[in-house]
């Protein structure tokens, strides 16, 4: 019970607005950020990333990404009718590591996972649940964050892309809620020896985006600079065609952030960009 007890303190009672979390919150702590693809932690993370690495005392980021991305190729310049999913997983990876390097994520903190993109699904919760555990206990993380658990079906395309709904995306929500916050890298009896000593991460964050803001806890304030630096980080996922930091793909992600904020304050806020999230106990409520 002091386990739980330690993981349900840090996640307070929803308010009626989501509150603003700072990024200082993170300073000093390990965070994993863990997601289904290569460019999805840019996404729901990557402003924050850069806000916590500007501090005095920087978290230590990790990335734990469950797939290697092997269908998805959208720069036709990159990729034909000829590239195999085995070339695109090997593309993806490269540009993961660029990505996160451009946020300040070390080489060694990228964990990959190696699932065929798109067939999460499809795998035994075992097989995902002792993957992420072997990544939890090597990386020690006080902070995981991740994708939300279910689908956000008010999202419609044109506002975030498959934020509203990806199996990927909510499997690997839920295997992390398994490992972090149920019976799985804290307990000693749970796959002994896999990836090290029992390890007990203490904080949870569901990312909720645009109109789903509105039902999130708490949400990072984003500046300039730091919607910059994610735009810049995922300007390096070339065969998602994301573009640049002022092609449509960063306007759209300008335009999302921006709806995120203003679901968080209900516009009540001068808070004009943001990453909004439903803490673990919070998201309940």
């Amino acid at each position: 019970m002091l386990r739980r007890a330690l993981l349900l303190a840090t996640a307070c009672a929803a308010s009626s607005l989501p509150s603003a979390l700072p990024a200082s919150h993170f300073g000093g702590k390990r965070v994993l950020v863990v997601s289904a693809h290569p460019d999805d932690n840019e996404y729901f993370f990557g402003s924050t990333i850069s806000a916590i690495n500007a501090l005095p005392n920087p978290a230590e980021i990790g990335y734990a990404i469950f797939t290697n991305g092997d269908k998805g190729c959208f720069n036709t310049s990159l990729c034909s009718a000829t590239t195999t999913t085995e070339d695109i997983a090997a593309m993806r990876a490269k540009e993961t590591l660029v990505a996160a390097a451009a946020l300040g994520v070390k080489p060694s903190n990228v964990f990959l996972m190696h699932y065929a993109d798109g067939e999460l699904g499809w795998q035994t919760e075992r097989d995902l649940e002792a993957s992420l555990i072997a990544v939890v206990r090597t990386f020690k993380p006080h902070v995981a964050v991740t994708w939300e658990r279910y689908p956000e079906l008010a999202l419609t395309p044109d506002q975030w892309g498959d934020a509203g709904f990806h199996p990927d995306h909510q499997v690997s929500a839920r295997v992390t809620l398994a490992v972090c916050a149920g019976p799985g890298a804290g307990n000693q009896y749970m796959l002994p020896g896999v990836g090290g000593a029992p390890w007990q991460t203490t904080e949870l964050y569901f990312a909720r985006f645009g109109v789903a803001a509105a039902t999130a806890d708490v949400y990072v304030a984003a500046a300039e600079k730091d919607v910059q630096a994610k735009l810049n980080a995922l300007s390096f996922h070339s065969s998602q065609a994301l573009g640049n930091v002022t092609g449509t793909q960063a306007m759209l992600t300008r335009a999302n952030m921006m709806a995120t904020a203003a679901n968080a304050t209900a516009g009540a806020g001068d808070v004009k960009y943001a990453e909004a999230f439903a803490s673990y106990g919070a998201a309940w409520n």
